[in-house]
């Protein structure tokens, strides 16, 4: 599978691989990229499915774990530091399972490597109405969200994912039927049997209900050389919502700073 991707900075510097979530693309995280590009080598897909990449229904963890590998193959990246938020977080992991060797450290953005409920039906339900709307105008669209997904910023962050049709009608650019019909696999857990011993860093939003005291066994029976930053204010898209801060961990984790 080819995925579509984005590249900042220079090859003969260390690979970094940042992966985004469900309902992102590879330019949510162009702004973390541009600031690790002046020592790191950047690469940055659209997950299958999602941005301008190909979009395919029953897809699993470890199948998009498998694209990213491949794409990475196809560059000559041996090994790479990795960061994934929320599902690809999850395909980070996949990653971490399915490939270690190829991981010298990696950066989970609040997810845990468990099953989650159901919690974006009512999202999807909405945007399977925004997909039939056929209107010109984005403020349509932000109305017909806005009956189930009242915080304007996530509104916001799910809409960046339009484009123009032909016709100017605003269409999502990923594959929504697909991710629908994927969605189960999608709140799953990754196939996971062994630990990962590299450096592992967990940043979680403080106002958020992904990762919980619960997962703690889990977590560290999978990553034994875990660590833990919380960023305060901060809910699931933390990397939106306090990017500053967020870019900071992030660049002294894969710096090999982080205390």
């Amino acid at each position: 599978m080819r995925l579509n991707y984005q590249v900042v900075g220079q090859p003969e510097n260390t690979a970094v691989v940042l992966l985004h979530g469900l309902f992102g693309m590879s330019d949510n995280l162009i702004t973390l990229a541009k600031m690790l590009a002046s020592e790191h080598w950047v690469i940055v897909p659209d997950l299958i499915n999602h941005g301008r990449s190909p979009h395919m229904a029953n897809v699993t963890y470890a199948s998009m774990a498998e694209d990213v590998l491949s794409l990475i193959d196809s560059l000559d990246i041996a090994e790479c530091l990795l960061l994934g938020h929320s599902m690809g977080g999850k395909v980070s992991m996949a990653m971490a399972e399915l490939a270690p060797d190829r991981i010298k450290r990696m950066i989970i953005a609040d997810i845990a490597p468990v099953d989650y409920e159901p919690r974006h039906l009512d999202i999807i339900e909405q945007m399977q109405k925004v997909k039939h709307l056929n209107t010109h105008k984005r403020q349509e669209v932000d109305d017909v969200l806005a009956e189930k997904v009242p915080e304007k910023p996530l509104r916001q962050f799910f809409m960046k994912n339009m484009a123009r049709d032909d016709e100017g009608f605003w269409r999502w650019r990923f594959g929504l039927d697909e991710i629908a019909a994927s969605y189960s696999a999608i709140c799953a857990s990754p196939q996971l049997t062994h630990a990962f011993i590299p450096p592992v860093l967990f940043i979680i939003g403080q106002q958020s209900n992904y990762v919980l005291p619960e997962h703690k066994d889990r977590i560290l029976a999978l990553y034994p050389n875990a660590k833990v930053r919380v960023v305060t204010d901060a809910g699931h898209w933390l990397h939106a919502e306090k990017p500053q801060v967020f870019n900071q961990i992030v660049y002294r984790f894969f710096n090999s700073i982080l205390t």
